[in-house]
């Protein structure tokens, strides 16, 4: 059988997800922390999530840890609090279960990136 989601390209497809699951608080002027910006259609250098420190040094699991490492799935915290189980921690909020699906488009999406695209004004 063909697998239509192959059609549409990681980028496009880990996006989607993310505006779906993050945007409605993570956006300008929502309640979500951080400053990021979860929409669909804001490019990846207008995120604020590449390379972005984290906001609590008590989250970093490592020295390198960032929102999100391009290449690197063990050094980008999106992926943690995706995955994470922990009341606190959970995102989004009061989610019961871990979206495995979810992780691993997001995962082969961080892979996907080579490097923090320069932010253009």
């Amino acid at each position: 059988s063909h697998d239509e989601s192959s059609d549409i390209s990681i980028d496009l497809r880990a996006k989607s997800y993310l505006d779906v699951n993050c945007a409605n608080c993570h956006q300008p002027g929502g309640p979500g922390g951080g400053g990021a910006d979860y929409r669909m259609l804001t490019p990846l250098s207008h995120m604020g999530i590449c390379n972005a420190h984290l906001l609590r040094n008590e989250n970093k699991i490592s020295d390198n840890m960032r929102l999100l490492v391009p290449g690197d799935t063990q050094d980008s915290y999106l992926l943690h609090r995706m995955k994470a189980s922990q009341e606190d921690d959970v995102m989004p909020p009061m989610r019961l279960n871990v979206d495995e699906e979810g992780v691993e488009l997001v995962k082969k999406w961080i892979e996907s990136i080579e490097q923090c695209p320069e932010r253009e004004f």
